[in-house]
């Protein structure tokens, strides 16, 4: 609601909300790049080089990750019972 061009945003901010209409398979975020006003393919522009993560941020980020994945599978196994 209180989002607009040019907006900056952080990680977690509400960026919009997302509805179907039409051919629409499922909510998807679009995602481009703009410089000085021409839409660029986000495939071909440049960016600046970045060292990879660690090892072992890669290893705690594995872990946390599976952590996640069993709890959603979890709750995938679910019943709920409902009381008519």
């Amino acid at each position: 609601k209180d989002m607009r061009n040019g907006k900056r945003v952080a990680q977690g901010d509400v960026i919009g909300y997302v509805g179907q209409t039409g051919y629409a398979t499922g909510p998807h975020c679009h995602y481009g790049y703009r410089i000085n006003g021409q839409q660029h393919d986000p495939l071909r522009v440049a960016l600046p080089n970045t060292q990879p993560i660690t090892s072992a941020s890669k290893a705690k980020f594995k872990s946390l990750a599976n952590n996640f994945t069993a709890r959603l599978n979890q709750l995938r196994n679910t019943n709920l019972a409902k009381l008519d």
